[in-house]
């Protein structure tokens, strides 16, 4: 439970504006969950996103909400990178509109 609430804490400072996030020091085995997030984003991989975040304790919205790939908000990650597939199935789980996300990269 401990590491599950700290692992949340870190998920959402990794949100945080990118000069907060370079001057943060990030556990290497968190980096390594998170890398693992991106890439099943990245992949299109419905299947492996859910087994990633359900195998690491890591909720939808706060993936959603928290998490920076490349610069980016997960979901505008995934959309970038032509995994709509990821990015509806993330944004249907956390509860968010993604018209607005769909309004905002066209």
């Amino acid at each position: 439970m401990k590491a599950t609430v700290c692992l949340s804490a870190i998920v959402m400072s990794v949100g945080l504006t990118a000069a907060s996030t370079a001057s943060a020091a990030i556990d290497p085995s968190t980096e390594r969950v998170l890398v693992k997030v991106c890439k099943a984003l990245k992949t299109d991989n419905q299947a492996r996103l859910r087994h990633v975040l359900k195998r690491n304790h890591l909720g939808y919205r706060q993936i959603a909400e928290g998490l920076r790939c490349n610069g980016q908000d997960a979901l505008t990650f995934a959309m970038s990178h032509g995994a709509e597939g990821s990015a509806y199935y993330l944004a249907r789980k956390a509860n968010i509109d993604m018209s607005t996300l769909v309004a905002k990269l066209d």
